[in-house]
């Protein structure tokens, strides 16, 4: 399918199953960077600047929903080097990897829970343009209050619906 031919735009206005939102993103993954850069979209960027000011570089972050992994290259053209990604879709997931940015990758649907990480691990979560697809957040934002250290930081984005 052709980027010119999907739209993605309905999704946060759509009551999808798991298996929609996997098999959308696997038609998007080839074409998911140009198609948000072509959009002008930056959120991704934003978020990354906004950590460089509380988080040192060498500290853990989590991206969740890291889709092609655009949060991770941008907290790497930064110094960042100790980055998770999760998410949903196996092939937004192939492309993240081959970025070579994540220290480690997992296949993992948000909604869920627990995740498989320690507790208070990780130093920032990153959740950017994915909170839209999940029908109730609050469950995975305990989770994230759970992953992130006593002084960490969550950064993420929502979409007004």
């Amino acid at each position: 399918m052709s980027s010119s031919t999907l739209d993605l735009s309905d999704l946060a206005h759509t009551d999808l199953s798991k298996l929609d939102v996997v098999e959308r993103y696997t038609q998007f993954a080839p074409v998911y960077d140009q198609s948000v850069n072509d959009w002008g979209y930056q959120c991704y960027r934003t978020a990354a600047h906004a950590m460089q000011h509380y988080i040192a570089t060498n500290q853990p972050i989590l991206d969740a929903g890291c889709g092609t992994g655009l949060v991770g290259q941008a907290l790497a053209e930064l110094g960042y080097e100790d980055l998770t990604g999760i998410d949903i879709s196996p092939d937004m997931l192939d492309h993240a990897k081959k970025t070579g940015h994540y220290r480690q990758i997992q296949l993992q649907d948000l909604s869920q829970l627990p995740y498989a990480f320690a507790d208070n691990c990780f130093a920032a979560i990153s959740c950017i343009g994915v909170f839209s697809l999940i029908a109730d957040p609050s469950p995975v934002l305990q989770e994230f209050r759970r992953l992130v250290c006593p002084q960490g930081y969550l950064v993420f984005t929502q979409q007004e619906v």
